[in-house]
């Protein structure tokens, strides 16, 4: 019985051995794991850190690929250097002289880069403003600004016809439209359109009697008087629009009092302190206008006049294919509102000129072409950063993209080029895992790879260059130093 007991005994303190040595494996095996986790994301940190600085460096300085201009202060010339902008013409400058190697003025000698600046592709078409002279919209927004008014629209057959490019009856949309975007919230205004209907033709209109019979506003000459039905709207912008688009049509003759007889019951009714009359015509049905507007003087309502036309009628000739503007700037006068006169669509609203812009997918690359590969590349990362590129006058969407790899041939290759430059004696410590070799004919540093292949970087060093090829793997001490006008490395 005591030997059974004692050798389970024995047989239990070797089950606990086994699984003590297994349990310090795993625990020292996930402190190597975590150790080497900590030091992969360390350097990647220090990669992505040292990529950050040399692409800003490109994009920031003006000695690299940043604008730079002269601009004038107050009399006063000064330089200024633009972030982030960055000059075309020094792009292109820097893939002509650059090709294999890294610019001087962002240099790190432990890792290499190659950059690539590329521009957006756009096509689009947009509509836009050019800064001219001030419209006959412009001005009636600061005239109306927060007031509340009454839009009397010549509706007439006339309106159909083209001034320029446009149809009069489209300009004067786009100009009642321009109105409703720039509504104030308690602002409201009301819409009425004047025209007529029946059988009506050219001799009906401007053969018609055309002298006024008092102030009756009767129209025997131009079928029945069409009038909209006006809309007092404020704070609804697609209402407004809505009516406009489908109330504002052109049709029959010019009874023009008529529309200021609705246009001064609306304003009178509803407290509006302004009109705004457009034609692009004359009274044509026995009408007076103008006499209509004295009987209405006591009301203190403005009312602002617009002639839209390429003609003006003479005073005292035929009118006929002409506005007149003399009874316009009469009624205007008498009230105390502004008068205008628009020869076209442009001077009435100015509308947008349409452009397209186009710029086609295009980039340029500079920077080392040769790298490491396979277990001589430590690391390696690729960043992006949205710029401005200037091209000639213009300014268009682009990145610039940048890759750094580090290891083994770009440890070496900075060590060459940075006593090349510096002039000093500097040294390397570092683990080569594949044969090196320097070419100074071609000034190339070349690894050859495990598939028999060469990776090569040029090395940017004007001396001459001694260096013995490194056969086999190992840690290596490189010592380099200047001897004899040349730049020596040895291990």
């Amino acid at each position: 019985m005591s030997s059974k007991k004692g050798q389970f005994s024995f047989l239990t303190k070797g089950f606990l051995m086994i699984f003590m040595i297994i349990a310090i494996t795993l625990i020292i095996n996930q402190v190597t794991f975590y150790q080497i986790n900590a030091e992969k994301i360390s350097k990647e940190y220090d990669l992505s850190i040292t990529a950050m600085n040399l692409v800003g460096m490109l994009s920031n300085s003006e000695r690299c690929l940043a604008l730079n201009e002269e601009v004038d202060v107050g009399g006063i010339t000064e330089n200024r250097t633009y972030s982030r902008i960055i000059d075309l013409d020094k792009v292109i400058d820097f893939t002509r002289r650059y090709s294999e190697t890294e610019p001087e003025c962002a240099r790190n000698y432990m890792v290499g880069y190659n950059v690539t600046v590329d521009l957006v592709p756009i096509n689009i078409s947009y509509d836009f403003t050019p800064e001219e002279e001030i419209t006959v919209l412009q001005h009636m927004l600061e005239e109306l600004e927060g007031r509340n008014a009454v839009f009397v629209i010549d509706m007439s057959s006339s309106m159909e016809e083209n001034v320029g490019q446009f149809r009069k009856v489209a300009c004067v949309r786009m100009f009642l439209e321009g109105f409703v975007n720039n509504l104030e919230p308690d602002q409201r205004i009301a819409i009425v359109g004047y025209g007529s209907n029946g059988n009506v033709n050219n001799e009906g209109c401007n053969g018609g009697s055309q002298e006024p019979v008092g102030c009756v506003i009767n129209s025997p000459f131009c079928g029945a008087t069409t009038i909209s039905s006006p809309t007092i709207i404020g704070g609804n912008e697609n209402a407004l629009t809505q009516q406009i688009n489908s109330g504002v049509v052109a049709k029959g003759c010019t009874p023009m009092a008529h529309g200021l007889s609705m246009g001064f019951s609306i304003a009178e009714s509803n407290g509006f302190n302004d009109i705004v009359l457009l034609t692009d015509g004359c009274e044509n049905c026995a009408g007076d206008s103008v006499c209509l507007v004295q009987k209405h003087l006591s009301s203190g309502i403005r009312v602002h006049s617009i002639a839209f036309g390429q003609t003006i009628c003479p005073t005292g000739g035929k009118k006929q294919n002409c506005v007149c503007a003399e009874p316009l700037q009469q009624i205007s006068s008498m009230t105390g509102g502004r008068d205008f006169i628009a020869k076209d669509c442009r001077e009435l609203i100015r509308p947008p000129n349409s452009a397209n812009a186009t710029v086609e997918k295009a980039e340029w690359s500079f920077g080392t072409t040769g790298h490491s590969e396979g277990k001589a590349l430590d690391g390696s990362i690729m960043i992006s950063l949205p710029v401005m590129v200037k091209r000639g006058n213009e300014f268009l969407a682009g990145f610039i993209r940048l890759s750094v790899y580090d290891g083994d041939l770009e440890s070496v290759s900075g060590l060459i080029e940075y006593v090349c430059r510096k002039g000093t004696e500097s040294n390397l410590d570092t683990f080569i895992d594949l044969p090196m070799s320097y070419d100074d004919g071609n000034k190339m540093l070349c690894m050859t790879n495990p598939d028999g292949t060469e990776s090569c970087r040029k090395i940017n060093c004007d001396s001459e260059v001694v260096m013995n090829d490194v056969k086999n793997p190992g840690r290596y001490k490189l010592i380099g130093y200047w001897k004899d006008g040349k730049v020596n490395i040895v291990a």
